[in-house]
């Protein structure tokens, strides 16, 4: 490593494929060894921990799929003190096409509700744009905040969600938890985010299909590290995370 190349600004991108780079150096020494299980534990914004799961487990580079040789992978919030609740640990199945979530079958509705809306009064180009919003957290705000950074009503002089003319969406796909927290019983945890990845994955697909074109989706998040990063490698690449800025 050229340590010139870490001086000054660093751009999303530059920072995400560094990690990157080391992670697949470190998955590269581990070969030998023929593991069948790893652990991330991470430490990032929400959108870099997204970008990184993205770029781990969906790259098209050759040099990056050494993640493919393992097929349990478990992906850990790091906890933030002795009196902090850290959820338990998402659990993934490897396969040679990518990782797939665990807990088959199982009631969430109790746990985590979903709602789609539709924008009225949106620019046309944004009409079969879709946003996913996902908040994993107790929060009273982040929802109406995402709805209107997503319809392009955000305001300049309140601006959170970095959105642009392009991230502009005509409807959005809601879910939000049911109860105060994240459950802390392993089994629930991993239900919510395969609920959240298969009902999406199909909604991409179904858009695709209605609108004969190729989708371009936006995720506004609000959650544990560890979710964000593992819905990087378990949601279509077509969607891309808006960054928040504090």
């Amino acid at each position: 490593m050229n340590i010139n190349d870490l001086q000054g600004e660093l751009d999303d991108q530059f920072r995400v494929g560094l990690a990157q780079r080391v992670l697949e150096a470190r998955l590269n020494e581990e070969r030998s060894h023929k593991s069948s299980h790893i652990s991330f534990y991470l430490s990032s914004s929400l959108a870099d921990a997204y970008m990184l799961g993205q770029q781990t487990f969906r790259s098209n580079d050759p040099a990056r799929l050494h993640v493919t040789q393992f097929t349990s992978i478990s992906v850990n919030q790091v906890s933030r003190g002795l009196n902090a609740s850290t959820p338990p640990a998402i659990n993934l199945t490897g396969t040679s096409t990518g990782p797939a979530a665990t807990s088959d079958g199982g009631e969430v509705s109790t746990y985590l509700s979903e709602d789609l809306i539709t924008f009225p009064d949106v620019p046309h180009e944004a009409t079969h744009r879709t946003a996913l919003i996902v908040c994993l957290i107790a929060s009273d705000t982040m929802v109406g905040e995402a709805k209107i950074a997503a319809s392009g009503q955000q305001q300049s002089a309140s601006r959170k969600y970095e959105v642009t003319a392009n991230d502009v969406c005509g409807r959005a796909l809601i879910f939000r938890l049911s109860v105060p927290q994240v459950p802390t019983d392993s089994e629930i945890y991993n239900l919510i985010m395969r609920r959240i990845s298969e009902k999406w994955s199909l909604f991409v697909q179904m858009q695709s299909n209605t609108h004969s074109s190729t989708q371009s989706e936006r995720l506004f998040i609000a959650s544990p590290v560890s979710i964000a990063f593992a819905l990087g490698a378990l949601l279509p690449q077509s969607t891309k995370a808006v960054k928040y800025t504090n």
